[in-house]
């Protein structure tokens, strides 16, 4: 499994610990990454110029204006960063089987265009992740960080879209959220049910995630 979380590469195995529970625990070959603007691919910022650089911009949003400004939206470059990634694990000694790719938090969408891209991965998980862009167009509040748009998507598809396009390749969808970060649950089914390769599930108290992402790789 590749994952591509919400923070830093390390905290998914030091802090919040879910890629590292997904190998300990379920049993999974595991690559965790940092994507450009995040972790130790945090921008580098000049020692010297004006005077909002120094100590001042520290997390992902400023990147992503900067981006913006420029016309090519840091989300972009976090895709293909994945897809190089992909690649370069299947260069390794022993690379094995086809990767899955997990997604977790509102960047997951990284992973779902990442498998849509490459038809060589073998599905993509996304957990506690937006619906898709049309309802965060729309909603008057939402929290989903605006890294997660590029201009002009909704012009020509939304996220149920780029499921379909994973196709026939499973895409799991596990407790996703609405706009402000609230389970999406119904609303869900309804925007997913004509995306034949798409399974939307809504976990329980006493499920555990790191188990049914577990089984879903191995294709239980």
């Amino acid at each position: 499994l590749l994952y591509v979380g919400e923070a830093a590469a390390w905290s998914s195995v030091a802090e919040d610990a879910f890629a590292e529970r997904l190998c300990a625990k379920g049993g999974c070959r595991m690559a965790v990454i940092d994507v450009r603007g995040r972790g130790d691919c945090a921008i580098g910022y000049p020692p010297r110029g004006r005077f909002y650089f120094p100590g001042r911009i520290t997390d992902e949003a400023y990147l992503t204006w900067f981006t913006l400004m420029l016309g090519k939206p840091l989300l972009g470059g976090q895709i293909y960063d994945t897809l190089r990634t992909l690649d370069y694990l299947r260069s390794r000694p022993g690379a094995g089987g086809p990767v899955s790719l997990v997604g977790d938090g509102a960047h997951g969408v990284i992973a779902l265009y990442a498998a849509a891209l490459d038809a060589r991965v073998r599905g993509v998980a996304l957990r506690q992740t937006v619906t898709d862009y049309r309802s965060l167009a729309v909603a008057e509040r939402y929290t989903q960080p605006f890294g997660i748009y590029a201009y002009g998507i909704l012009r020509e598809f939304d996220l149920p879209d780029v499921a379909r396009a994973v196709g026939p390749r499973p895409v799991l969808l596990l407790n996703p959220v609405t706009p402000r970060g609230e389970p999406a649950g119904a609303a869900a089914l309804d925007l997913y049910k004509s995306v034949p390769n798409a399974t939307v599930r809504t976990l329980d108290a006493g499920d555990d995630p790191v188990q049914v992402l577990a089984n879903w790789a191995s294709g239980r």
